[in-house]
């Protein structure tokens, strides 16, 4: 959200403003399809939208991480969706759930109740790893496509605060993340632990921004 806010000009500032400390949590994007979408997989999807460009609908909040997660998704698979404007998640969930649209974008945290009971049809996970809540819905990388997406939450400090400071808070952050009580509390909401440490955050941030750039200058939200 720190990027996307940036690109579409809502804050003036950029992430690279601020010394990372640590990224700690990760909430992994569904892609999600109404139940009686015309395909049960991601590579059906992707074939579909081929055949049938700018003809499959997905929700999203324009300028937001919900319509980045289809910029990117278009790119990698040569695609082109109809992306329809909402004004926030519920609305988008409900447009999802009452097939206003046909995909949308959902994670375990806020959607398991829904992809439990087949009203929402995960198509694959935007995820390194398959999630234990969902065993059988594969990962994007697993289905073909390199892209990973999720929400993320992470510690930044002050630009120029002293390496000692941030590696203590590093330390300590990692302590937290290691005990296996937060570890099941944050399972139990569906949100996992990753922890990056100050550079690999740091490359991990340039890298993500790197890839929401391009595609925000090819619509045209941000000029370089």
């Amino acid at each position: 959200s720190a990027i996307t806010s940036f690109l579409n000009g809502r804050i003036d500032f950029h992430y690279n403003g601020f010394d990372t400390v640590a990224n700690v949590t990760v909430t992994p994007d569904i892609i999600g399809a109404t139940a009686d979408a015309p395909f049960n997989s991601i590579q059906e999807m992707a074939s579909y939208a081929k055949a049938n460009p700018g003809k499959v609908s997905a929700g999203a909040t324009f300028g937001s991480t919900s319509h980045f997660i289809w910029l990117l998704l278009e790119k990698k698979m040569g695609i082109k969706l109809n992306l329809v404007p909402y004004d926030g998640t519920s609305e988008r969930m409900n447009a999802l759930l009452s097939g206003a649209i046909t995909l949308g974008a959902v994670n375990v945290a806020s959607g398991k109740k829904h992809l439990q009971a087949g009203t929402i049809k995960p198509l694959a996970i935007a995820s390194d790893d398959r999630d234990k809540a969902i065993p059988d819905v594969p990962t994007l990388k697993q289905a073909g496509y390199d892209m990973t997406f999720a929400l993320e939450r992470g510690i930044v400090a002050p630009k120029g605060t002293p390496r000692e400071i941030i590696d203590m808070w590093a330390g300590i952050i990692k302590q937290a993340v290691d005990n296996p009580s937060l570890q099941a509390a944050m399972d139990a909401k569906g949100t996992g632990l990753r922890f990056q440490g100050p550079d690999d955050f740091r490359a991990y941030a340039d890298k993500i921004y790197s890839d929401y750039e391009a595609v925000a200058i090819e619509i045209g939200m941000y000029k370089k």
